[in-house]
């Protein structure tokens, strides 16, 4: 009997090791302004499925945390995604300063980008978002907001 336990733990620790994630890939955009009365959270998930199919991305959309809606992109679409998130740096976000000021944004939101994939995780923060500062998150947000049918000008 104890032969037999051992065998089935056996076998159950060998198939947990060698099983492989399916979603140990995604990204994921969170915003939020805390000004807005009731909240504006906004969530947007790119999860590839790795199926055969003509859009095989599927984009989830949670507004104000409750499910809002769920989308689907091509591969290429989200490479192009990808590949822009793998560019970002955190120190290239940051508001530059001057002398004598800081230069702010007025009514400034909490956006957030979360990129992992196996063993590489990113991730990006930003209070506030601007074209002319934030270049690659700003193209990437847009790009993101694109995939849920949404514009930038919802968000800022």
């Amino acid at each position: 009997m104890k032969s037999f336990l051992l065998t089935i733990c056996l076998l159950a620790l060998l198939t947990s090791c060698t099983a492989k994630n399916v979603n140990s890939e995604f990204i994921q955009f969170n915003h939020m302004n805390a000004v807005v009365i009731g909240g504006d959270k906004l969530t947007i998930t790119l999860i590839p499925t790795y199926k055969k199919r003509k859009r095989p991305v599927i984009v989830k959309i949670f507004r104000r945390g409750e499910h809002f809606d769920n989308k689907r992109i091509s591969d290429e679409q989200y490479q192009q995604i990808s590949d822009i998130i793998l560019n970002i740096k955190q120190e290239e976000l940051e508001l530059p300063k001057k002398q004598n000021y800081v230069i702010g944004i007025l009514d400034g939101d909490s956006n957030s980008i979360y990129f992992k994939k196996d063993n590489t995780e990113n991730k990006f923060y930003t209070h506030g978002i601007s074209k002319e500062y934030h270049g690659k998150f700003y193209e990437v947000t847009e790009l993101i907001l694109k995939a849920a049918n949404l514009k930038i000008k919802n968000i800022n």
